[in-house]
């Protein structure tokens, strides 16, 4: 592997690692609405939380799918 190449996987590992990070964090808010609100519920919270969550997760396997391609185009050369 080249130094090329190995620094283009470092960048997409940062990118995967902070994607992760985030998928966490949304996740982590919106489980918490479910724990912490059972009385006051809000729905428009809970759709935009919704929405940021699957966001944050396409995003995330995005980076996984990048990688992946990214390794495959390396072992083909």
């Amino acid at each position: 592997m080249t130094k090329e190449e190995s620094l283009r996987l470092e960048k997409i590992l940062k990118k995967i690692d902070k994607a992760d990070e985030t998928n966490c964090k949304k996740e982590e808010e919106y489980n918490s609405l479910f724990t912490n609100t059972r009385e006051d519920w809000n729905e428009e919270k809970y759709k935009k939380l919704k929405r940021e969550k699957a966001l944050t997760e396409a995003a995330y396997i995005a980076s996984l799918v990048k990688l992946k391609a990214e390794v495959k185009c390396m072992l083909n050369q």
